[in-house]
């Protein structure tokens, strides 16, 4: 089963907060729900070695959607 990514809005980061928005971690939350792995947002947000590695696992998963998903995540992450 294909879950369909979250509708696309551009996020203006400020000088201090370069990294996904929160409701982008959300975002990734419910998407790896849905594969059965539960993820904790506050330590997504605070650990990047944490982020990195659902992120890691998000890519090499099934879901097309979520490969997408997390990729623009990493992106925004590596930023």
């Amino acid at each position: 089963m294909s879950a369909s990514l979250p509708p696309s809005r551009p996020v203006d980061p400020t000088p201090n907060d370069r990294g996904p928005a929160l409701s982008e971690w959300v975002g990734l939350k419910w998407l790896m729900g849905l594969q059965g792995r539960r993820i904790d947002v506050a330590r997504l947000q605070g650990d990047p070695d944490y982020a990195r590695c659902c992120l890691d696992e998000a890519c090499a998963c099934a879901d097309p959607a979520l490969r997408d998903y997390a990729a623009r995540l990493r992106q925004r992450l590596a930023a």
